[in-house]
């Protein structure tokens, strides 16, 4: 379905009437996988709606920043916008479409790899809608996440959170982005006497297996 221009995917994994609801930003194929990754860890009884169509440095980002490669693309910080668009727009839209079907939400998790992994849990800064966030290999290296997220409040609707990462992230020529696994680690340090939050290093790179990491991090939200 089409809701504000956005490509919408609903993966309906259950039998019953009132089932964890996951909101994964998504870059459209990447979802097909994640679900079936999911089916193949044993998850049942939910529903992953995947949202594609976004412009990621631009939806997902905080703030405005620089590329921070030669030839990149700048941030164009428009993320408390995309926000807006999910709070008002595509999660209520999505809801009604489902009560048609009968289905109805348990409770609503955000889940995204990379910078939608980054957008996950900014969100969880600046509304309560969602109860847990699984951020897989996000980029907590975006300049200045660390300082907002020290002096901002987390949702005291927040239950659990998943971080992850690649062993091999933070070996890189690049400054900024080689902040990954040091920003990652301050996060969950922050947290982990406060809320249920894990965090689960992976074998390679950023690019490794994203299906998978993205899957665990998703199972771990639904896990009872």
């Amino acid at each position: 379905m089409k809701i504000a221009d956005r490509q919408i995917d609903i993966y309906i994994n259950t039998d019953k009437k009132c089932v964890p609801f996951i909101i994964f930003n998504s870059d459209g194929d990447e979802a097909i996988a994640v679900n079936k990754r999911l089916l193949e860890l044993g998850c049942h009884d939910y529903v992953l709606i995947a949202i594609s169509g976004l412009d990621w440095n631009s939806d997902l980002s905080p703030w405005s920043t620089p590329a921070i490669f030669k030839n990149g693309e700048d941030f164009k910080g428009n993320a408390d916008a995309y926000l807006q668009e999910l709070i008002n727009t595509i999660i209520p839209e999505v809801i009604n479409h489902l009560k048609e079907k009968e289905i109805s939400a348990e409770c609503l998790s955000i889940a995204g790899y990379s910078l939608a992994g980054l957008f996950a849990l900014y969100a969880l800064y600046n509304c309560d809608l969602f109860s847990n966030a699984a951020s897989a290999s996000g980029s907590l290296w975006y300049p200045g996440f660390m300082e907002y997220i020290e002096s901002h409040k987390l949702s005291d609707k927040v239950d659990k959170i998943y971080l992850s990462l690649g062993n091999t992230e933070s070996k890189t020529r690049n400054p900024v982005m080689a902040k990954v696994e040091e920003n990652t680690i301050r996060y969950y340090e922050s947290l982990k006497d406060k809320i249920n939050i894990i965090y689960e290093e992976n074998e390679g790179n950023h690019f490794k297996d994203p299906d998978i990491r993205m899957a665990k991090g998703i199972k771990y939200l639904l896990d009872q």
